[in-house]
């Protein structure tokens, strides 16, 4: 088996970026990550366009290729400070609730606080064919994640935004995923959003400030904070949800894809744990029973 290499990716935002989360009435909420299935599903679409022969794409074998011989975190909005883009990752703080806190001991936001630093909202409604005109009861707005920091009453200029994440694969299919250097994540891309730009990839040590080691074709990472979905009966601080896919048919047994709540992004464990990272980006350890 060819060895594996951890790799911190880096992607500026080129458009507002709407990766979808339950509704509010009339919002369209979003997440303020990329899910890593979200980047698996973008990955294999423009790979597979890519390598097409005789113009047909394998998207069903590039999938599967990524599945099997890559493994991926989520992707956290980012901004340039200190010569160096820095993550903001999500935390769950007894009796506060969510935060979110920037790389390397940074400052830490409440969560409204940091959304409003991060998104802005786009207003849209349905067409009546009949009648060339709005349709009634269509009117809603979509949150999105906007390509530059909202400023403060400081700075001169906005900053701009980037997602930084990991990726854990082998020097070939780095080599064949190094020719991707634009995607477009999440929903609404028809309509010109989600459309980021690779502008890093070194290799790394760690997930953020997490002990990370690679075994085999195994991903382990070692800490109380979780940064991606977590199935896990440890005690935990924190948020659950029932995450889905389009391909849920395709995996009834795994956890998180027929009902079971998972651990959301930012949940503390109150003592360490020992995770690994599946093919779906679940972070699992031993003490769930699957």
């Amino acid at each position: 088996m060819t060895s594996r290499s951890l790799y911190r990716w880096t992607w500026q935002l080129e458009a507002p970026l709407f990766i979808g989360a339950p509704p509010a009435g009339s919002l369209g909420r979003t997440r303020l990550y990329v899910p890593s299935r979200a980047m698996w599903g973008a990955l294999t679409a423009e790979l597979a366009r890519r390598e097409a022969e005789c113009g047909e794409a394998n998207y069903g074998i590039v999938g599967e290729t990524l599945r099997s011989q890559a493994r991926m975190t989520c992707l956290y909005p980012a901004e340039f400070s200190g010569g160096c883009w820095n993550a903001w990752l999500p935390r769950y703080a007894s009796g506060v609730g969510l935060t979110w806190e920037l790389e390397l001991g940074g400052t830490r936001l409440n969560e409204r606080r940091f959304r409003r630093r991060l998104l802005d909202t786009r207003p849209s409604t349905a067409i009546d064919p009949n009648k060339d005109v709005a349709q009634e009861t269509s009117l809603h707005e979509t949150e999105c994640l906007q390509m530059h920091w909202r400023s403060d009453a400081d700075e001169t200029a906005a900053r701009e935004v980037a997602m930084v994440g990991y990726i854990c694969a082998d020097a070939d299919l780095m080599k064949r995923l190094n020719h991707v250097d634009t995607l477009f994540l999440g929903g609404d891309s028809r309509y010109g959003l989600g459309r980021v730009h690779r502008i890093g990839c070194p290799q790394g040590e760690s997930i953020f400030d997490l002990e990370s080691e690679i075994q085999g074709a195994d991903l382990y990472v070692t800490g109380t904070r979780v940064l991606g979905p977590a199935a896990t009966s440890a005690s935990m601080i924190g948020a659950r949800e029932v995450f889905g896919g389009w391909d849920l048919e395709k995996r009834p047994s795994s956890p998180g894809f027929e009902g079971e709540p998972l651990w959301t992004p930012g949940s503390v464990a109150t003592k360490a744990q020992s995770w690994t990272i599946d093919s779906s980006g679940i972070w699992r350890n031993p003490e769930f029973a699957s």
